[in-house]
């Protein structure tokens, strides 16, 4: 099926989650984009956003609560809440050209004859997208939720947010569960072990400088707590394309 385009009048933007009601199941995912001049968020639906104080890491299960929070967040608001997962400037030529060339097709006409050239239909879709936007003030905000059935009876109204600050799509981590075993030393010699904040008070005094503990071939103290929130430019044109079908 080929992506449907849905312009509607006016200031207000709208998702049809009423296209999307037939031939779902209990709940359906959604992965939404808005690309406007600021952040925005849905008007007649709620809404949240994770607090990157409340992810922590495991270490035993090398992954965060992330997934598991966002899950709990839906669950209190029924399967009718999103989550604004991120909301971040980004210029319309960097997202044009993360494009995979071939993800447009040419519009062909019932003899075979192009109608359109798959340029000709990345133009359009561009000059659609951002249509009175400068290239400075390009806000992508991006929203996910897992909506359940009953509530795709009405479509999505997002406005523009009061709250108008960025929000990354990177998190910096600083909650950690079953921290690593470390090495603790006096001097040169070890003297036992320790989870790893511990292991760095006991070791030579606290100092950081002549201390490590490495825990795998890729990750160390210093490097583990930076958790991406999934945002790829390529995902952004997929998304825009593909959410309406």
């Amino acid at each position: 099926m080929r992506p449907v385009r849905v312009t509607i009048k006016g200031a207000t933007a709208t998702l049809p989650l009423r296209m999307v009601a037939a031939g779902t199941g209990a709940t359906v995912g959604i992965s939404l984009w808005v690309i406007g001049e600021g952040r925005y968020e849905p008007q007649n639906f709620q809404f949240f956003s994770l607090k990157t104080e409340d992810i922590s890491w495991d270490w035993t299960q090398n992954k965060s609560n992330y997934t598991d929070l966002r899950a709990q967040k839906e669950n209190e608001l029924g399967g009718k809440g999103w989550e604004i997962e991120s909301s971040t400037i980004i210029l319309p030529q960097n997202i044009r050209s993360s494009i995979y060339e071939g993800y447009y097709e040419p519009v062909k006409n019932d003899d075979g004859t192009i109608q359109k050239s798959a340029q000709q239909v990345l133009d359009e879709d561009f000059a659609t997208m951002f249509h009175g936007i400068a290239s400075a003030q390009t806000r992508v905000t991006r929203l996910r939720g897992d909506i359940a059935h009953d509530a795709l009876n009405a479509d999505l109204v997002l406005t523009a947010s009061q709250d108008q600050a960025e929000l990354s799509n990177i998190r910096e981590l600083t909650k950690e569960l079953n921290q690593p075993q470390c090495p603790v030393y006096q001097g040169c010699e070890q003297v036992g072990t320790a989870p790893r904040d511990e292991a760095i008070a006991r070791s030579n005094g606290g100092s950081n400088e002549s201390f490590a503990c490495t825990t795998s071939s890729r990750t160390n103290h210093s490097s583990w707590m930076t958790l991406g929130a999934g945002f790829v430019a390529l995902a952004i044109m997929k998304g825009l394309r593909s959410r309406k079908r």
